[in-house]
């Protein structure tokens, strides 16, 4: 019998690529992200292992991007190194989450420059480009005509956003600076902020949407579906109290008093910051959290799971896009704003530190003393004219 006639290895072998006794090792390495080693038979084409090396730069590349633990160590005197150094010194703020994540944007615009050499200008130029371009960046896989390369992809921010950026990067000059020292970051005028548009949704929309909600939990695995749902308590909480996702993870049972119908609020360190304070309750809501307390749903929870429940409801009850269970608190307060017509209550209600913020959430309600003035339209028309008639 013949013996079998081996295929003849590949010569010349690209980089990441080499021949051993039992096939090919392929390796991919990427800065700032582990490396990444596979193996490959001795039949394989360079084409798959081409094809995985690409597949797997991306893939390595996008944990190098939101992953800052494997980023490396930022050069001395570099303004990456003096973001490390303010990030350090600012560790104690209540928002030092998004304060890094803000940072992080602009170390990847000036990382290795020396902040003493950024100008205006440059800061300006960043700016710009996110309010037209984005920061967008998507990897487009080799073709037959282009090999594969990082592209900008059309997303322009709101105003509100890179502002927000702007006076992150604004204080990192004046902590590690001083107030009087210059700060190239001044000269650059803020973006123009788009109003808010109104986010509350009518009470009988809303009653629609929770009724939708399945009324078991999925379970866990191995196990039968819980009695209860956890998420559709959780929504009907968040939209009889006007409580945030954040406010719901927290709550504990020794929080509400379903007797007495009050609900103890911790002190919030978002922002301004609000100190602890006790709501009283509608009676909704004290059924939510009897169907809380009943579904087991106190402490923290999936916010996107409870969101893809919220919005798979929206679909079956409403042609609308864009709701998110967040609006609920917006509903909440308008409500409250409509009925009462005291933005005063209504931001304490809403555990507001700012009145600014409650006018916000106040936009869908009509002003009721505004109301009253139009209502006396139906009453009779000024001057004495009757509906219908003219005056010359």
């Amino acid at each position: 019998m013949a013996k079998a006639l081996r295929k003849k290895p590949i010569k010349p072998l690209p980089r990441g690529i080499r021949r051993h006794g039992a096939g090919y090792q392929v390796r991919v390495s990427v800065a700032g992200a582990d490396r990444s080693c596979t193996q490959f038979p001795l039949d394989a084409t360079l084409e798959e292992m081409q094809a995985w090396q690409e597949d797997e730069d991306y893939r390595l590349r996008l944990i190098a991007r939101k992953n800052p633990k494997h980023q490396p160590r930022p050069q001395a005197g570099t303004f990456a190194d003096d973001a490390r150094k303010y990030l350090r010194a600012v560790a104690a703020m209540p928002d030092i989450k998004n304060r890094k994540r803000d940072i992080a944007l602009w170390v990847a615009e000036f990382g290795g420059r020396r902040r003493h050499k950024i100008a205006a200008s440059d800061v300006r130029a960043v700016r710009d480009r996110w309010l037209t371009v984005g920061p967008k960046r998507v990897y487009r896989k080799a073709t037959e005509d282009e090999p594969g390369h990082w592209a900008d992809v059309a997303t322009p921010l709101a105003g509100s956003t890179v502002n927000h950026r702007l006076r992150a990067l604004s204080n990192l000059w004046t902590v590690l600076d001083g107030r009087r020292a210059p700060n190239p970051v001044r000269e650059v005028p803020e973006a123009d902020e788009a109003p808010e548009l109104p986010r509350a949704i009518d009470y009988g929309l809303v009653e629609q949407i929770l009724a939708a909600l399945p009324d078991r939990g999925p379970g866990e695995r191995d196990k039968k579906r819980s009695t209860l749902s956890k998420t559709k308590a959780r929504l009907r909480v968040m939209a009889w109290t006007g409580l945030p996702p954040a406010m719901v993870k927290k709550l504990k049972a020794k929080h509400v008093d379903l007797k007495g119908a009050t609900l103890t609020i911790e002190g919030r360190k978002k922002g301004k910051g609000a100190p602890a304070i006790r709501l009283p309750l509608l009676p909704e809501a004290v059924e939510a959290f009897k169907a809380l307390e009943a579904a087991g749903g106190w402490g923290p929870f999936s916010t996107s799971s409870v969101r893809a429940s919220f919005n798979r409801a929206v679909k079956k009850v409403c042609t609308l896009t864009g709701l998110r269970p967040y609006d609920l608190r917006h509903s909440f307060g308008s409500r409250v704003f409509l009925t009462t017509g005291n933005l005063n209550a209504t931001g304490d209600l809403l555990v507001h530190a700012d009145k600014r913020t409650t006018r916000r959430y106040t936009l869908a309600a009509a002003n009721p003393v505004l109301t009253a003035a139009l209502g006396q339209w139906r009453v009779g028309q000024p001057n004495g004219t009757k509906e219908g008639s003219a005056t010359e």
